[in-house]
């Protein structure tokens, strides 16, 4: 019987050790958009910061080869437009909201005011506008009156996430550069885009749903939204927050949110200086000209706000598909079944379609049976 993975992510790297099957990776490496690098002594992650926010069996799979640096989080939210008073003719404005969406969520569970200052402007850069149109999937998010939320601390492998990647990969059997293009599920034989192909039983998917519907000829109205990260390096700021994680709702760049990599460890950054990463989110592909205007854009607006002072080094990655959304829940089950029932199961954040942190990705794989 002959069974693959596609896929050499957190999770397509689980499903490997637990079942030895080989895995099969589009790019040059492993990891997914995980992993980390090291730039004019900043260290940085390749999708914008990766941290361990959740317990459990792959967390515990991790504590057996290495050391977890915890850390309690700080976040806040930074609000640099000036609004006009009285606030309440703008932060009481009521707004239309579809039943059953996200927008629709927030309006039933926070006031006017809280929704306008913050959770509107926030989730429409956050999702591209898509919030008014798609379901809530992260209630599990929000904490309850009086509550400090879910995320309340963090964890850093000792060895990096870089290290817990290498020694994961060691224990599986990964073909490098094997992009998939097309899978017929009739005759069930994956072709890649070296010309080569390769036949299978049963099929082991961790790439986002969308594309795995593609490439088996059914298409499917998933959104997403992708990201660009801008990485900075740069001279401490007068302002330049002590937070872990600051939420913008209102910026002339458009960035939604700033994680602050030298605020979780000092030895992210040199010693008196600052490395962060900016998120904007989008729905169409940017050019290379375009970055780097919103680079530049990006770069201006933090030394307006104190947050940086000179740069250093700035350095931007594209994340394509970086959030999953759904319109109705049932288009995303649906799809999963109906692969299934072409011998395909999905494991993953982005091959299930739905939000989940790293732990939960690792340990769908190591769910799957052999």
């Amino acid at each position: 019987m002959r069974n693959l993975i596609l896929g050499a992510g957190f999770a397509g790297l689980a499903a490997g050790i637990k079942t030895g099957f080989p895995i099969y990776e589009a790019t040059n490496k492993s990891g997914g958009i995980c992993g980390s690098y090291d730039k004019e002594g900043f260290t940085f992650s390749s999708g914008g910061p990766h941290w361990i926010f959740e317990k459990g069996s792959g967390f515990e799979y991790i504590k057996r080869f290495t050391g977890m640096l915890g850390y309690e989080r700080k976040s806040s939210v930074y609000i640099n437009k000036c609004f006009p008073y009285p606030i309440q003719t703008f932060a009481q404005t009521q707004h239309e909201t579809e039943e059953g969406t996200f927008k629709r969520w927030l309006a039933d569970r926070f006031s006017p005011e809280l929704c306008n200052m913050f959770f509107y402007p926030f989730n429409d850069k956050y999702t591209c506008g898509l919030y008014a149109q798609t379901e809530q999937l992260d209630a599990y998010k929000t904490p309850k009156k009086g509550g400090t939320g879910t995320c309340t601390k963090f964890y850093d492998p000792m060895c990096g996430l870089n290290g817990v990647i290498e020694h994961m990969e060691k224990q599986c059997d990964i073909k490098y550069n094997k992009e998939v293009f097309f899978v017929d599920t009739k005759l069930k034989v994956i072709f890649f885009k070296d010309g080569t192909n390769e036949k299978y039983d049963r099929l082991i998917s961790t790439i986002p749903l969308n594309k795995m519907m593609d490439m088996c000829g059914k298409s499917i109205d998933l959104p997403y939204t992708s990201v660009l990260v801008i990485n900075i390096g740069a001279n401490k700021g007068i302002n330049t927050p002590k937070d872990h994680w600051v939420y913008v709702p209102f910026s002339k760049s458009g960035m939604h949110r700033v994680a602050f990599y030298s605020n979780v460890s000092k030895d992210k950054a040199p010693n008196g200086k600052v490395g962060l990463s900016v998120e904007i989110a989008y729905r169409r592909k940017l050019s290379e000209e375009e970055i780097k205007d919103i680079e530049r854009s990006v770069i201006d607006e933090l030394k307006e706000w104190g947050f940086i002072g000179d740069v250093i080094v700035s350095d931007p990655t594209w994340v394509e598909c970086a959030y999953s959304w759904v319109y109705k829940d049932k288009d995303r089950t649906d799809a999963i079944a109906w692969l299934k029932s072409k011998g395909i199961e999905c494991a993953g954040r982005y091959a299930t379609w739905k939000f989940q942190g790293m732990i939960r990705s690792m340990e769908q794989g190591f769910e799957v049976e052999k």
